[in-house]
């Protein structure tokens, strides 16, 4: 069975689980695959879908610091230069979030 192939099979048997209710023991069993095999290819797609979503994400990261030094933020985004305060750069950042 060619790549591709196979991956169409286990995308549909993923998908046709997520509508059986069925626990995956249960669906391995009555569709003849192996419980590793069917929790390999729902963490490799799971990983994937993360990964694209990730690269075509605008978005970037932003880990919160254990100590503020400076109480001003700056940076520059397409030749954009931002200033702003930890706490007005802490709301801006919870009602992006709340937007997504």
């Amino acid at each position: 069975m060619d790549l591709e192939k196979n991956r169409k099979r286990w995308k549909k048997l993923l998908a046709d689980h997520q509508d059986s209710g069925k626990t995956i023991k249960q669906f391995c069993l009555e569709h003849d695959v192996k419980v590793h095999q069917f929790q390999y290819y729902k963490k490799r797609f799971k990983q994937e879908a993360v990964q694209n979503e990730t690269e075509n994400s605008n978005f970037v990261e932003v880990v919160q610091p254990d100590m503020i030094v400076d109480s001003q933020i700056s940076m520059n985004l397409n030749g954009l230069d931002i200033k702003m305060d930890y706490p007005n750069l802490v709301k801006l950042l919870k009602t992006v979030k709340q937007l997504d």
